[in-house]
């Protein structure tokens, strides 16, 4: 496998294929095998080809200016936001460094950037992120809640869908790509559900489950609610829910389909809710995800990352 990768149809569109060389690497695409994979198969195709588009010859990349101390009672933008306005209109292909992928200078400061601001801009940023100053993060809803897994994560916000969040969404993907080439890991702590996204491994229940236990036991509570003898006739007087809205991860309720206030939930129904309301979850940050990927491309091959 180490000196044969190179052979193996790892496309996301090779399900269907009947040749008996692509026999099993489906599996790999999938995710079941990668456990199986050891270190030095899977990272050697990423690391020969971030080894060939390497910029060569340069210290650091592009002169960004960036204000943190406040002027006349004016609030400085968050740093996220200031770099992120900035480095989007750059070409990706000078952003390809071995360290320094773009040099800050502080306005009003006289610090010169020989790498230390650069690693404390990313530090502030990813702190700006998890704190909330930049509402492209939320934590899960377990905790929220306090209960099951991962309540030290965070998810993407489902409900930051305008164009400069989509912007910023990309920006972190070129944060996460300038980590992987510069092998400086980025200090978030996002839930493996949302790694599983960037890599293009299809979510499924028990995904849902570890980021938000309440939630899904209430949906199946209602696709079994016959086992506590709830029957049509009193159905809606043990469900609060009347037509398909469910709960998205920030707590907010929404149409799980197009239109859904208008559809009734009924006794009958109830099973299509429940794998529309599943379907909607898994589902819900995929612009995020779609454009944290663009920007990763920028600076990784993205696709070796599935």
């Amino acid at each position: 496998m180490y000196s044969s990768w190179r052979l193996l149809n790892l496309s996301p569109n090779n399900q269907n294929s009947t040749s008996h060389y692509n026999a099993g690497t489906w599996g790999i695409v999938q995710g079941q095998l990668r456990p199986l994979l050891a270190p030095r198969v899977y990272t050697l195709p990423m690391v020969r080809s971030i080894g060939k588009t390497m910029v060569q010859g340069k210290n650091y990349g592009p002169q960004i200016t960036v204000k943190r101390i406040s002027t006349r009672g004016r609030k400085c933008k968050p740093i996220f936001v200031q770099i992120a306005r900035q480095v989007v209109k750059l070409n990706a292909s000078d952003l390809r460094l071995p360290s320094r992928a773009w040099k800050v200078k502080l306005v009003g400061e006289g610090a010169d950037d020989a790498g230390g601001v650069f690693d404390d801009t990313i530090t502030e940023m990813c702190q700006e992120l998890e704190t909330g100053i930049v509402d492209l993060l939320i934590p899960s809803p377990n905790a929220t809640a306090e209960v099951g897994y991962n309540r030290d994560r965070f998810l993407f916000n489902p409900s930051a869908c305008l164009d400069e969040h989509l912007m910023q969404f990309k920006f972190l993907g070129i944060l996460m790509g300038v980590a992987i080439r510069t092998k400086k890991p980025l200090d978030l702590h996002l839930a493996p559900m949302v790694w599983k996204q960037l890599c293009c491994i299809p979510l499924i229940l028990e995904d849902l489950e570890e980021v938000d236990l309440l939630y899904v036991q209430t949906l199946n509570s209602i696709l079994h609610i016959e086992d506590s003898g709830i029957t049509e006739e009193n159905f809606h007087e043990m469900i609060p829910l009347d037509s398909f809205v469910g709960q998205s991860a920030d707590g907010k309720m929404v149409p799980i389909i197009p239109g859904g206030n208008s559809i009734p939930l009924t006794f009958s129904n109830r099973k299509e809710y429940v794998e529309r309301a599943i379907e909607y979850r898994l589902h819900e940050m995929d612009r995020q995800v779609a454009a944290v990927r663009e920007g990763m491309s920028w600076i990784v091959p993205v696709p070796l990352l599935s």
